[in-house]
């Protein structure tokens, strides 16, 4: 037998989610701890309010058994198929899955109609927007549904990815709204100034809305990263003889 060093991943979760109901939220944020992987979905039920909150609770109760297991298309598309035939035709939810490996350090990321999750890469400070879509679940027949393809990313130490519902950039006071031209503005500042990005985001979002209601359900997902070093066995090479 011989040893080597395994880089594995050490990731902390922190979140904040604000409704534009006061009693019910579509948003919906699930995690499970599988015997290879750690995954986390976001979920973003259309609609606000009631509505809304069953259409993501119904979800909860269809994907929770499928995240104990390695994520594959044919999930998102039976996922598909059973809300398409369930909800009412202009219903839908879109769907951020992560998969975080126990072992090797990566993070696969299928992407089903939210907003692209941002890669914070601490030693360029590049903002890396992983931009692979798959189509909105509920909304398609089976035979016509898209499914996600997954993104794989290796972060390193000191990394972050942000995951998030479209109510962030879609808040709005007056005539204007948050955008993608705000979030990244705080984004960069806190990444110039070693800032907790999350916090920067929400505290800039509040500044922005000052006393306005949320218009819609905002979820905003941080992973912070560190990496390990474990010693692991593996079978030693036969020699020549």
């Amino acid at each position: 037998m011989r040893q080597g060093l395994d880089s594995s991943l050490q990731t902390t979760l922190e979140f904040w989610q604000d409704s534009a109901s006061p009693n019910a939220c579509g948003d919906l944020l699930l995690t499970a701890n599988g015997p290879d992987a750690v995954r986390i979905l976001l979920a973003d039920a259309s609609g606000h309010g009631p509505s809304a909150a069953r259409i993501a609770q119904r979800f909860a109760s269809i994907a929770r058994e499928d995240l104990s297991r390695p994520l594959t298309a044919n999930v998102f598309r039976k996922w598909n198929a059973i809300l398409a035939e369930e909800l009412d035709e202009s219903a839908f939810i879109a769907v951020t899955a992560i998969e975080i490996e126990h072992v090797g350090g990566r993070i696969g990321i299928w992407n089903a109609g939210n907003p692209a999750p941002l890669w914070l890469r601490s030693d360029t400070r590049q903002i890396t927007s992983l931009e692979k879509y798959g189509a909105l679940l509920g909304l398609f027949e089976p035979a016509s549904y898209e499914p996600p393809t997954r993104q794989e990313i290796r972060p390193e130490s000191d990394d972050a990815v942000l995951v998030f519902s479209d109510g962030l950039t879609d808040q709005c006071n007056g005539e204007r709204y948050f955008g993608d031209r705000l979030l990244m503005e705080a984004i960069n500042a806190a990444v110039v100034a070693g800032d907790n990005p999350l916090a920067r985001i929400e505290s800039s979002l509040a500044a922005f809305c000052r006393d306005v209601r949320p218009v819609d359900d905002v979820t905003v997902v941080q992973l912070s990263c560190k990496r390990s070093l474990s010693r692991v066995q593996a079978a030693a090479q036969p020699t020549a003889a």
